[in-house]
């Protein structure tokens, strides 16, 4: 380690944003000595451009590309990582090695992520005699399967077990023992497949938990007095929009801007096709408003405007209605738009805040009891009146946990009705006081749905943020009425899963809805009954039962073949550090509501350390205790650690209990792809762009410029910087800046006229349109837009947020990068020095 400190450069962190510093001595890291996750990120977008950006599945590859990466993946028979990412590519053989590796076994699943403009999931129909599966682990067939008797029989990769093939399926063998028609069998090629189902897989109607005057049809008062009904007929999704029409929501002007948004989004102006509607076709939507009372409408198109019905009783709600709740929204088209644009003035003049959510969503399952669907609320005010009213908890310590945990268990228990009913909640919340989060949160966690988080809401910088994501949410790939099943080959099985979800069995979890945005962790084990066979590989198959958009019942099949290594090194060789990051950040949030955070943080540093501890004994023991040797898949796992730790759910500095509930929510239910710009955003020098940066290239790609290192030291006090942590982009101005650079990006004379627009203007300037290509492209990766700030230096508010997205700086409560490892590499050395271990008073994913 060199001890000499060269010459500072770059500008002084603002002492508001501080953090902790590294207790007792230590010697001087440079920083660029140390691992640089903008290096690492560069170099892996070289390399697979070197490689004419095609990632194949089932090549010898030495690691899959990075989330950041663009590059096309081709499904050979395993399923692209951007469905599933494993923590490694390496499974260890035994449980032991499992444990001395340390490395969490496991995987992240995003069954619906987004694909490349160029990949596709087949689609194969066997709605006629149902999918092929095994007889005993009941696994489906798939590319990895082994075909014998001549093609009458087929071996499962999963548990070895060999089942008949029926008559309709058969099909002669080649020399080779493929099947002749192997070629023309999706199933057979793809790791990836949507099977189309018969109607033995269709979702059985709830258990009769609600009383039956709660539901509209009488078949729901049958099912509640035990006679027999069949099961539920797949259909086309439902949408019920649920509005908050309290005093301050009419008052703030959300309510107009709400249903001028919604008018827009589901009939998008300017068309000339009357017949236009943003949901696919057969889908049905209906409204319903609440304050004190429940207001349903009928939506009839036989109707000249839509009529209101009142349920004043919210402590036995119901549905008033038999038919003209939901609608086709293109035949209803003119009643729905008038009653968006009535609702305001119907209710202009409530008085009041007194708001009963929890009857309004109880009301609303009642309407989708029958056929499933989602729930889309709106709301400001805490729920606080009728059944499940709550009152804002105060922060009573950092940490403390009872914050995370629901205040009434009502509410939990009305997410699990909806999740055997197959209804997802989705929350639009715009509070300007607490709105506890812990509780009404659940709503969304357990049935698949999302929190959309507005406090004070503002129109300039929200607005458009709020149009995008409720856009986002109406047209992004959704299916409801979902469960899902893993099953692993013979010698392993799932541990554990962390994410938003409802445990309907042990082996079964269930999704009200699940969308293209949701991922979840699951942990893996080496099973104690049996044993990995060292000599095969080990094979992962995740099913997801659901019915689409359109009302089609499939079973989407995700499979992956993983070698076996009985060697620690080949362990850690092929790991996959951002699954294990993510699984490590899913993990910690999942224990919010159990555990003292400061236990947690503490941990997760030493699982940190243990990973790189087991490296340092198994692989790299001839080198000296004193120095630190880091895995090269796992050079970044320290900067990442930190950067979970500096997150809103897990920082121990001041937040409010609603904004860590709802970075907990987010947290547990992003993919790979959201999470790593999240704890590792994208910096950009804006005022040293080169002419051709942010413009397309011969290929049409956007040149975007090399991002830089999240630390004050590498800015500049003239500089413009652009940065993105995928909730909040902030253009940091230093005090020092150029008026043209002003000029050409806001179009004043000087910082003192620019405020907080909210969005870039559009200039015709070169600088002007190389930031917002960078924005647009941004927004095209995630799909919709998110609050933009502008932070001038020593002067705005929003400097803090830049500050503390500054990772590898000190702050967040807690250490700069440079001496978060070498505080790791002390708990290191002194295992080293001292003959023990790390990690065993920890969680363990074995």
């Amino acid at each position: 380690m060199n001890h000499e400190r060269p010459e500072f450069r770059g500008i002084q962190q603002p002492p508001h944003s501080s953090g902790r510093r590294y207790q007792g001595l230590r010697s001087y890291l440079h920083p660029e000595q140390i691992p640089s996750h903008v290096r690492a990120t560069t170099a892996d977008q070289q390399f697979w451009d070197n490689r004419t950006s095609t990632f194949m599945t089932c090549a010898n590859n030495p690691s899959v590309p990075l989330t950041s990466t663009d590059v096309t993946c081709i499904d050979q028979g395993n399923s692209s990582p951007r469905f599933i990412r494993m923590t490694t590519n390496a499974v260890p053989a035994t449980y032991d090695l499992a444990a001395t590796c340390q490395i969490p076994l496991g995987f992240i699943l995003q069954p619906f992520a987004d694909l490349h403009a160029t990949e596709e999931v087949p689609v194969v129909d066997f709605r006629v005699y149902g999918p092929p599966r095994c007889e005993k682990c009941r696994g489906y067939v798939n590319p990895w399967c082994v075909w014998t008797a001549g093609g009458q029989r087929w071996a499962c990769n999963l548990c070895g077990h060999e089942t008949e093939v029926s008559p309709e399926y058969f099909s002669r063998l080649e020399m080779s023992g493929r099947r002749e028609d192997h070629g023309t069998r999706a199933e057979l090629n793809r790791g990836t497949v949507d099977l189309v189902v018969p109607q033995e897989y269709w979702a059985s109607q709830p258990a009769p938990r609600l009383n039956p005057s709660y539901a509209p049809a009488p078949d729901a008062i049958q099912h509640h007095l035990g006679t027999t009904i069949p099961p539920r007929q797949p259909a086309p999704m439902r949408y019920l929009f649920v509005i908050e029409v309290s005093e301050s929501m009419i008052k703030s002007g959300l309510i107009t801007f709400i249903c001028a948004t919604l008018r827009k989004i589901l009939y998008p102006p300017g068309g000339e096709d009357e017949q236009a509607c943003v949901l696919p076709p057969g889908c049905q939507v209906g409204i319903v408003t609440f304050d004190r009372a429940v207001h349903f409408y009928s939506l009839s198109p036989d109707l000249p405007a839509a009529t209101m019905h009142v349920v004043g009783d919210v402590d036995e709600v119901f549905v008033p209605l038999r038919e003209g709740i939901f609608v086709d929204p293109v035949q209803s088209r003119n009643v729905i738009g008038d009653l968006l644009r009535s609702i305001p003035r119907l209710f202009e003049y409530t008085v009041g805040d007194e708001v009963a959510s929890g009857a309004a969503i109880r009301a609303s399952l009642a309407a989708l009891v029958e056929s499933g669907g989602q729930v889309i609320l709106f709301q400001k005010t805490i729920p606080n009146y009728g059944p499940g009213a709550l009152t804002a908890r105060q922060e009573a310590g950092v940490g403390e946990k009872a914050l995370f945990a629901p205040q009434d268990p009502s509410w939990q228990n009305l997410a699990e009705e909806c999740v055997e009913a197959g209804v997802g909640v989705n929350l639009f919340l715009f509070p300007s006081q607490p709105i506890e989060i812990a509780t009404l949160g659940v709503m969304a966690s357990i049935t698949g749905g999302e929190i959309f988080f507005h406090p004070r809401f503002d129109f300039d910088r929200d607005g458009l943020v709020l149009y995008q994501g409720l856009r986002r949410l109406l047209t992004r790939e959704t299916v409801y009425n979902c469960s899902l099943r893993v099953r692993c080959s013979r010698g392993l099985e799932v541990a554990t899963y962390h994410g938003n979800f409802h445990t309907e069995s042990p082996t079964e979890l269930g999704f009200g809805t699940m969308d293209a945005d949701k991922a979840l962790s699951v942990v893996i084990q080496h099973a104690r009954t049996s044993s990995v066979d060292t000599r095969k590989d080990a094979f992962f198959q995740c099913a997801l039962l659901h019915t689409t958009t359109s009302g089609e019942r499939r079973v989407r099949l995700i499979n992956v073949q993983v070698p076996v290594s009985q060697l620690a090194g080949n362990v850690f060789r092929f790991g996959d550090l951002q699954a294990c990051a993510c699984v490590f950040a899913k993990e910690a949030v999942s224990r919010m509501a159990k555990e003292p955070m400061q236990k947690i943080q503490d941990e997760l540093t030493e699982k940190c350390a243990a990973m790189l501890l087991s490296y340092r004994r198994n692989c790299a023991a001839a080198n000296s205790a004193t120095q630190l040797i880091l895995p090269d898949a796992f050079q970044l796992l320290p900067c990442l650690a930190l950067s979970i730790l500096k997150t809103k759910a897990l920082k121990g500095a001041q937040v409010t209990p609603d904004v860590r509930n709802f970075f907990i929510h987010r947290i547990s239910s992003m993919g790979v792809g959201i999470l790593m710009p999240h704890l590792y955003p994208r910096m950009i020098a804006v005022h040293d762009l080169a002419d051709d940066a942010a413009f397309p290239n011969e290929e049409g790609k956007l040149r975007m410029p090399f991002p830089m290192r999240l630390t004050y030291r590498e800015m500049e006090a003239h500089g413009a910087y652009l940065i993105d942590n995928e909730d909040l982009t902030v253009l940091w101005l230093g005090g020092g800046v150029s008026s043209q650079i002003i000029l050409d990006i806001f179009g004043a004379e000087d910082w003192e006229f620019i405020g907080q627009p909210g969005h870039l203007p559009e200039l015709d300037t070169r600088l002007s349109i190389q930031l917002r290509n960078i924005l647009a492209s941004f927004e095209a990766t995630r799909k919709r837009s998110i609050p933009f700030l502008v932070a001038r230096q020593n002067m705005d508010a929003a400097e803090l947020e830049f500050s503390n997205m500054l990772v590898e700086d000190q702050n967040n409560d807690n250490l700069s990068y440079t001496d978060y490892l070498c505080a790791v590499h002390r708990q290191i050395s002194d295992a080293l020095t001292n003959g023990r271990n790390l990690g065993s008073s920890g969680w363990s994913p074995w």
